[in-house]
């Protein structure tokens, strides 16, 4: 939920360009109840579900942009043009001093507006975003979607734009690297923020289950072949043997009903839904371990899942693939282990070493909520975030 802001706020406006619903994303919301904290803070989002075109949101002003093309092609054909438009036409009404764009494939039309109004252009960059289209697309049943293929290079011209920016955020230090080295962008330039969770969240984990179920859960997307469930589930089948293993699946996706056909008889796994944000963290207290098993894919290698710092929160240890950002985070935060990504069998071999010596969980779940309440912790973040927005207004 986002806070309500102080009496005494900076006469400086900013505007962030979200092309998705809002409320909806968790970094977006953080971005935006720290930054209100001193600025005056409204959000462009996208409008597909008929909501008020404009309204506030604790203390947040809200512009909704709907694009009414029903027409898939067109819609799509006249995304960069429909959205320049609305970038125009809320800036000018809204006079911010800054942009701050979530959209990597807005970027030219973000750059073109930031000119003209002569405003300062701030770009959040959460994920690779060429690999992530790309994934999307060879994952999608969908023609239309898969002309994204067509267009990635246009994608990595967009992306190599970033230059332009006054400032770029991203979430991990190996998405800084990859800027730097592929489009040789000023180090100084890019400031890393990351996805960590609110101190408030710190769960201290109660006693586990008296019973001898050794539960291991995942939360989040299951919308395509990087998040790893089809890991999980060949490991699930190697495990099944042991009925005291079960694994616990929560959310959906694009790739759910893979993931359901593919582990179809298995009784030691678990498709549970989608939870909100809340319940998953009331949620998480009852398990043993929790599982990142995503491919180390050029869209993983550059961010790091919110995932894994709520389960430090709650108190419980982690299973990472070794894709580098989530190996980093585990090795240095000694909260839990990692198995060769895409590799069943060792994910197998490493849960059944878990399981054989639970007696050092205790220590790894420790570590990790100590990590979380000392460093990798939202506080802390936000007052990175204040001081970059500071220096570049």
């Amino acid at each position: 939920m986002l806070n309500s802001c102080s009496n005494s706020k900076s006469d400086k406006k900013i505007l962030y360009v979200f092309a998705g619903e809002f409320p909806w994303e968790v970094r977006i919301e953080k971005f935006l109840s720290s930054l209100s904290k001193v600025y005056n803070v409204a959000i462009l989002t996208g409008n597909t579900q008929n909501r008020q075109t404009e309204e506030i949101y604790n203390d947040i002003q809200i512009f909704r942009y709907a694009n009414n093309f029903t027409n898939t092609v067109i819609k799509f054909l006249l995304y960069f043009f429909t959205w320049g438009y609305a970038i125009y036409k809320y800036t000018k009404k809204y006079k911010p001093d800054i942009v701050i764009l979530r959209e990597i494939p807005l970027l030219l039309p973000a750059i073109i507006v930031t000119k003209i109004f002569k405003i300062k252009l701030v770009v959040d960059v959460a994920e690779n975003m060429p690999e992530l289209l790309k994934s999307y697309a060879s994952n999608s049943k969908n023609f239309f979607l898969k002309m994204v293929y067509c267009y990635l290079p246009i994608y990595t011209f967009i992306e190599s734009q970033l230059k332009s920016a006054d400032k770029i955020l991203v979430v991990v230090e190996e998405s800084k690297q990859r800027l730097v080295d592929s489009y040789s962008i000023d180090s100084s330039k890019i400031e890393i923020i990351s996805n960590y969770p609110y101190l408030i969240n710190l769960k201290q984990k109660e006693e586990r289950y008296k019973d001898d179920t050794f539960r291991i859960t995942y939360t989040g997307n299951i919308d395509s072949d990087f998040r790893g469930i089809q890991t999980v589930v060949d490991a699930a089948k190697i495990l099944q043997s042991n009925e005291s293993i079960q694994f616990n699946i929560i959310g959906d996706g694009n790739f759910l009903d893979f993931c359901k056909q593919k582990a179809q008889n298995l009784l030691n796994i678990n498709f549970l839904g989608k939870y909100n944000h809340d319940e998953l963290l009331e949620y998480l207290k009852t398990q043993d371990i929790g599982i990142v098993p995503h491919t180390k894919s050029p869209v993983i290698e550059y961010t790091i899942p919110n995932k894994i710092f709520d389960y430090m929160a709650s108190s419980i240890p982690v299973i990472v693939s070794s894709a580098r950002p989530l190996k980093r985070i585990v090795e240095e935060a000694d909260c839990g282990y990692v198995f060769e990504a895409e590799n069943p069998q060792d994910l197998a071999n490493v849960i059944t070493y878990i399981y054989n010596h639970q007696e050092e969980l205790k220590d790894k779940a420790i570590n990790g909520y100590n990590s979380i309440k000392s460093f990798y912790n939202w506080e802390e973040t936000e007052r990175t975030l204040l001081d970059t927005i500071k220096n570049v207004i």
